[in-house]
């Protein structure tokens, strides 16, 4: 009992309970400091996804929090942010760890007002922003309310981790926050893949007519189906490679699922495509599927730092992606991948066409990218970073040691 008395507790807190970067990154860390016995952890989320099954997998305690969800509904919101004052209540954590927009704010206030009714045995506070919800497309005023509102989280929080150094630059000019915020990269581990030819069978299984002609090259996007990633420009260049390389055979894999899908399945139909780029759908642990592709494809319009980008470079492959957030942190351009300008779908198809004509540059390509990867973005650098901060908020000695 005492044993378990001196362990801290660190509560995570997220909005949704899908599978992607926030998620991914969530789960890393819950996972490596619940097997510390110094630690215990909770996971409050949004929701019964597969977040959800993965922890309860690594029996680790998770709760739901009702209505706790993306988008802004005004009733849903007030009951969330009641829901996490109440457990912070009940759970009475040393540490508070919220990730997502939505969450980082809710999530600030009611800690806000849970160390004013608890001067002595008050919390620290993190946020991890695993992106600025104002560099989406919105009305300028929506984007300035929300801008205001991420400051304030910022503000409330005893720090807060930005997974890019894009991200540190972007907000640079804010008031009161340069010696709050640190750049801690995400970070992957060493991961097993499917052989190649057992990954494009399974793949191919899926679609009847996704056969593997000789010759043909396969694209990938590992990417959840919304207007932030530019799927609909990926799509609107390959259209364009067609019409301008018919003899180019390519085939083009999205893995994953989200609220674009009929969309980009209206846009495929078409621009006839529909035997060229297929929606794969979720695939759980899409990753082990990577190297059944020779080009991977990243066509954000907006982008912190992406998981699967790593992900890709673990695989060997080479990429071509667009130039926006932290992907040139990851990507040097013309040595590891190609990078282009969002929204521009005929750069996009140049760089396509330049990669699939160039087989060396692709192999070298998916060389520098691994070595980059591998020695830049291990997964143990992210938690060990992590785990300093968490030390220094604890003392209230935050100190530039990352």
């Amino acid at each position: 009992m005492n044993e378990e008395l001196r362990k801290k507790k660190i509560l995570y807190v997220i909005t949704k309970s899908n599978w992607g970067g926030a998620q991914r990154y969530v789960y890393d860390l819950a996972a490596y400091f619940n097997a510390d016995e110094n630690y215990k952890v909770v996971v409050a989320l949004g929701g019964a996804g597969e977040l959800k099954r993965k922890l309860e997998e690594r029996n680790i305690r998770v709760v739901e929090l009702a209505g706790l969800k993306r988008d802004i509904k005004i009733l849903g919101d007030i009951r969330a942010f009641w829901g996490i004052l109440n457990l912070l209540r009940t759970e009475t954590p040393d540490i508070v760890h919220l990730n997502s927009t939505k969450v980082g704010f809710l999530g600030a206030l009611a800690c806000f007002f849970y160390n004013l009714s608890h001067v002595s045995c008050r919390l620290s506070l993190v946020f991890t922003a695993h992106g600025w919800a104002f560099n989406e497309k919105r009305p300028l005023w929506q984007r300035a309310l929300i801008a205001l509102m991420q400051w304030k989280t910022v503000l409330l929080c005893a720090h807060t981790i930005v997974v890019s150094e894009h991200l540190k630059k972007q907000i640079r000019w804010w008031p009161f926050t340069a010696e709050k915020i640190s750049v801690i990269h995400n970070g992957v581990p060493e991961l097993s893949f499917l052989p190649r030819d057992e990954a494009r069978s399974k793949l191919a299984s899926l679609f009847p007519f996704a056969g593997n002609m000789p010759g043909e090259l396969w694209l990938g996007t590992v990417a959840e189906l919304h207007k932030n990633k530019g799927l609909d420009v990926a799509i609107a260049a390959l259209a364009l490679l067609k019409k301008q390389n018919p003899a180019i055979a390519v085939r083009y894999f999205i893995a994953s699922d989200g609220e674009e899908r009929a969309r980009l399945m209206n846009q495929i139909a078409k621009l006839g495509l529909q035997h060229t780029v297929f929606l794969v759908g979720h695939l759980p642990d899409a990753y082990k599927y990577l190297q059944a592709f020779d080009i991977f494809l990243l066509p954000s319009r907006t982008e912190a730092l992406c998981y699967a980008l790593l992900e890709a470079g673990g695989a060997g492959l080479p990429v071509v992606a667009t130039a926006v957030g932290g992907i040139p942190e990851i990507v040097t351009h013309k040595r590891s991948g190609l990078l282009v300008s969002p929204e521009n779908p005929r750069a996009l198809a140049h760089a396509l066409r330049f990669m699939i004509e160039h087989p060396a540059a692709r192999e070298a390509a998916g060389r520098a990218l691994h070595s980059t990867v591998k020695d830049k973005f291990p997964l143990e650098t992210m938690r060990e970073k992590t785990r300093r901060l968490y030390e220094h908020i604890s003392m209230k000695e935050i100190s530039p040691v990352l």
